[in-house]
């Protein structure tokens, strides 16, 4: 997997919670013009909600977006999700991206105690 550039990897902001991984799979050839969308929708998600990164991969699953975010629980990831609808530029990007996915899949991760997040 491959980083975005507008998104570079952060560690966890705190130890615990739990994580979203979103990944999304998008129509053929439409990768940059999905990123020049999430670049300036990012700008409005992060004004509420804690990332932790953006990749994309170039062999294997083409055309795979992944992202995750972090929540204290699943109670913060709802109302942060609800109030990203109140940030302007956030419902734009939605619009424009949603056409451009074949599929999305999010999955919420719990680490485990062992984990140097956990």
């Amino acid at each position: 997997m491959q980083e975005f550039s507008f998104w570079p990897t952060t560690p966890p902001r705190k130890l615990g919670g739990i994580f979203e991984l979103r990944s999304y799979v998008l129509h053929p050839g439409n990768l940059l013009e999905w990123e020049t969308h999430w670049r300036r929708g990012l700008k409005a998600r992060l004004e509420v909600m804690e990332g932790v990164g953006a990749w994309f991969v170039q062999i294997g699953d083409l055309n795979t977006v992944h992202y995750l975010w972090q929540f204290a629980n699943l109670e913060e990831r709802r109302e942060q999700r609800e109030r990203s609808w109140c940030v302007e530029g956030w419902s734009d990007t939605v619009h424009k991206t949603v056409p451009l996915i074949q599929t999305m899949k999010s999955r919420i991760l719990v680490p485990m105690p062992w984990s140097p997040v956990g």
